[in-house]
């Protein structure tokens, strides 16, 4: 009888550490999967963040190509605008205060 008790515990043991074992892979896995989305997710967000930044900087470069087309027809000449700003030759907007160095 001794035997049979130590044979049921035994085998109790060993259903537990199954259980854990089963238990540990799934948080496991469940924990894989959660990282995997916030990766994704963090991808995402850094993706249309240099999305976004792109087109910032095409909307500038327009801009930027506008203002110097308007220097040009200027007769290549800079023009001055309030506040101390004016657009150079590149159509770059920089300050009077730049240029006296």
């Amino acid at each position: 009888m001794n035997s049979d008790n130590r044979m049921a515990e035994s085998e109790a043991i060993e259903w537990g550490i199954e259980i854990a074992y089963t238990e540990l892979q799934i948080k496991r896995h469940e924990y894989e999967q959660l990282t995997d989305s916030k990766r994704r997710a963090d991808s995402a967000e850094y993706d249309a963040e240099q999305q976004q930044h792109a087109q910032n900087y095409q909307a500038m470069e327009r801009e930027r190509k506008q203002r110097s087309a308007l220097v040009k027809a200027n007769g290549g000449k800079c023009i001055e605008l309030p506040g101390g700003r004016i657009i150079d030759t590149d159509g770059s907007i920089i300050y009077s205060s730049d240029l006296r160095g």
